[in-house]
């Protein structure tokens, strides 16, 4: 992994040209034999038995492990010298739910927040994890979007994302969070059982391990996105070859390992600023930062089932890193705030 040290300051970009409208949660499922066959044709002669015996191992949601199941020897040849190109086409095109940052960037995020933490902040995160059967502040952070098909899951459906109406030029609590179901709502009602002194060691972890996650939600900026476009699951996108959507490609694929600087590195190179002064109205300016960024680098300049430049991404990049290093570092922040 190439490493290099870079400092963020400040919030970057100003309110750009909206698009349409946007919402987020499930991702729009696409005919997965056409994508394959797509994908696969070089391949054509094996893509149709793959496809079969893909969903006969592993039903609508095909794996490595199902696709090894499938496929004879000679087409298992086949598959290993296509097997980049397969992993992104299976990686777009299966049913998914949006997963803001992915597992990847969500444990990379509490990986770093850790960093930041004081000695007795580590010590009280530790005994968090212990109560709620997690093994560290990067796992936890993944906790929300590893239960979203419980029932319990399916119910904060709504809490990972909010959206502002495109006529608008920032977030709104009371018009954009109905009943403070929405990401932001969330995020703050979260933090308020962790700041309080009289929530019980057990209520306090329950709350870290939900609020671990809202915080990094919120921070991907098309979590608050438009309504119409789904936060841009609904905008068709294709990207070195492969379609994909406009937020697929903002929570993986552009979230590469060398955008990703070791956790350590990062936080050395990275001081962790003050403490807001009210935490509450901090959660809702970087709600209105993200809503800002989304208009500015992610929607700006992209036409539906159009091409994305190299120019698009590296605008996106540096905004990628900076909102996981904020992400991180405004975790830290209110795990130090809980201790005290």
């Amino acid at each position: 992994m190439r490493s290099k040290t870079v400092n963020f300051v400040g919030t970057v970009g100003t309110v750009g040209q909206a698009l349409p409208d946007v919402a987020q949660p499930d991702v729009a499922q696409p005919d997965v034999k056409h994508r394959l066959l797509r994908t696969a044709m070089p391949f054509k002669r094996t893509a149709m038995p793959f496809v079969r015996r893909c969903r006969t191992y592993g039903g609508n949601k095909p794996s490595t492990e199902s696709v090894g199941q499938a496929l004879p020897d000679v087409a298992h040849r086949l598959l290993r010298t296509a097997m980049p190109y397969l992993l992104l086409s299976l990686a777009t095109i299966a049913p998914m739910s949006a997963h803001a940052w992915g597992f990847k960037g969500h444990t990379y995020i509490g990986d770093v927040a850790w960093e930041y933490l004081s000695p007795e902040a580590k010590a009280w995160v530790t005994d968090k994890l212990e109560r709620v059967d997690e093994k560290s502040l990067g796992e936890m952070v993944t906790w929300a979007d590893r239960i979203r098909r419980t029932p319990e899951g399916r119910n904060m459906g709504p809490l990972h994302y909010a959206n502002v109406p495109p006529t608008e030029v920032s977030f709104s609590l009371e018009r954009d969070c109905e009943a403070m179901r929405c990401v932001v709502g969330a995020a703050i009602q979260s933090s308020k059982v962790m700041l309080d002194s009289t929530s019980s060691p057990r209520e306090q972890a329950v709350a870290l391990r939900a609020f671990t996650h809202w915080i990094t939600d919120l921070h991907q900026p098309l979590h608050l996105g438009f309504y119409e476009d789904r936060g841009g699951n609904s905008i068709r996108v294709t990207y070195q070859g492969h379609e994909t959507n406009l937020h697929a490609l903002w929570d993986t694929v552009l979230l590469t390992d060398e955008l990703l600087i070791p956790p350590a590195e990062l936080a050395a190179a990275n001081p962790l600023p003050k403490a807001p002064e009210n935490f509450k109205r901090a959660i809702l300016d970087w709600a209105t930062t993200s809503n800002q960024l989304a208009r500015e680098y992610a929607y700006a300049g992209v036409e539906h089932e159009g091409d994305i430049s190299q120019a698009y991404v590296q605008r996106a990049e540096p905004i990628i890193q900076q909102q996981l290093l904020h992400s991180a570092q405004r975790l830290a922040l209110f795990i130090e705030a809980s201790v005290r």
